[in-house]
């Protein structure tokens, strides 16, 4: 290959391929999640609202949409391992998209459910676990900012295309909005993810960073602690275990937030809210980076928590458009780091060692606090006939959850764990 005579110097520049594996992850990010992770909130306001199914059915099938996407991700990750991740990307990119048509067109409580089964592989094949990994692979010692970068995406997704899909659907029904979705979903990730994804720096006579790994940063030599270490570790149990009501009780707030909104106000300042949810969470992401640098991380994360489960309480009772979306910055602000806080907590306290096994099992477990919330909230409001009370409900389990991280104890040193 041309590259394989590039000097160092020269590969650690922004001509560097690697970085365009960060732009083509950023889109990638930006569309699975505006059309998806933040989407989902619209699709329960439309699917209740259009008079076919209750807001507990539509947020039972959100919940399913979350566990089906926890439990296929394991499956996900394997295959992106063993094979080139373009074949994973672009399927999935269909099935997503496939999945959105036939939301649009479901009638009965199954059909949905298959609709959001469908979905949820589509989204996991095209988000962040084969996102992650492709840039992990290209880079090093630039990971943490090649990360940070590709994952805005996340959040310009929330900005940019989920108040579009939100007046899409108000203004034409989900049955003809869908459609577009789908099509939009594999333009914008298929082309790109052929024409310039490529599996790894070494197929192209690259390294990462383009600085050549010295053989003592190999994975077996790599300080950490052992995954079965770790998992027994009180501190592995309680941090994976408030993630779960954190998790719980943040992506139940979501889910059910452009429909709070909506309620109260009406669509068009419901959509300006998850934009604004999305737009804070970036900022939060900068404030956050600014902030571990100088303080605990543990000290952090719980402050971070605390700050969840304020601003959902907040939302509990806001009324006017001023508290609404006030409420929504604060947890923007609390979601856009938390979401970091996890892998950054168990890289601290167990090494690179076993990373990839450790990492991925605690989110696995703490995905289960994911696919309760929707459900939870949505069980709530139709027993009490509003959100006020659901959402005081997982604002309390965010504060257990942050006492329950408090717990977990001060993070362990990798050096003094295996």
């Amino acid at each position: 290959m041309a590259d394989q005579g590039v000097d160092a110097s020269s590969r650690q520049g922004l001509s560097f391929y690697g970085w365009r594996i960060v732009g083509v992850v950023f889109i990638m990010l930006m569309v699975s999640s505006g059309l998806g992770f933040y989407n989902l909130s619209v699709f329960i306001n439309a699917l209740s609202n259009e008079g076919t199914f209750s807001v507990d059915t539509a947020s039972n099938a959100t919940s399913l949409f979350f566990l089906v996407g926890a439990a296929s991700g394991l499956a996900i990750g394997k295959l992106i391992d063993r094979y080139d991740p373009r074949y994973t990307i672009c399927i999935g990119a269909f099935l997503a998209a496939a999945g959105l048509v036939a939301i649009g067109r479901a009638s009965t409580p199954t059909a949905l459910f298959v609709s959001y089964v469908l979905f949820a592989i589509g989204f996991s094949c095209t988000s962040l676990i084969p996102g992650t990994t492709m840039v992990a692979r290209w880079f090093s010692k630039r990971r943490a900012l090649a990360l940070s970068i590709a994952s805005t995406g996340l959040s310009v997704g929330g900005i940019v295309i989920t108040p579009l899909a939100a007046a899409m659907v108000s203004k034409m029904g989900l049955h003809d909005a869908t459609p577009i979705f789908a099509i939009g979903y594999i333009v914008a990730v298929v082309p790109l993810t052929v024409l310039m994804l490529r599996r790894s720096p070494e197929n192209m006579g690259l390294e990462p960073d383009g600085v050549r790994t010295l053989s003592s940063q190999r994975k077996s030599s790599l300080p950490g602690t052992t995954f079965s270490s770790a998992i027994r570790t009180r501190f592995f149990i309680l941090c994976t275990g408030a993630y779960i009501l954190v998790f719980l009780a943040q992506v139940g707030g979501l889910a059910h937030q452009f429909n709070l909104v909506a309620e109260r106000i009406d669509t068009t300042i419901a959509a300006t809210a998850v934009a604004s949810l999305a737009g804070a969470s970036m900022i939060g992401r900068f404030i956050g980076g600014w902030a571990i640098s100088r303080y605990s991380l543990r000290m952090v994360t719980v402050i971070l928590i605390v700050l969840e489960a304020f601003s959902l309480a907040l939302l509990a009772y806001s009324g006017t458009i001023f508290s609404l979306l006030g409420a929504t910055v604060l947890l923007g602000l609390a979601l856009g780091n938390l979401l970091m806080a996890l892998p950054l907590l168990l890289a601290d306290a167990f090494g690179m060692r076993e990373y990839g096994r450790i990492y991925a099992t605690s989110q696995a477990i703490a995905q289960l606090g994911v696919a309760m919330g929707p459900a939870l909230v949505g069980y709530l409001h139709s027993v009490w006939v509003g959100y006020s009370i659901p959402y005081v409900v997982i604002a309390g389990l965010a504060l257990m959850g942050s006492i329950l991280f408090f717990l977990a104890g001060p993070t362990p040193s990798p050096a003094h764990n295996d």
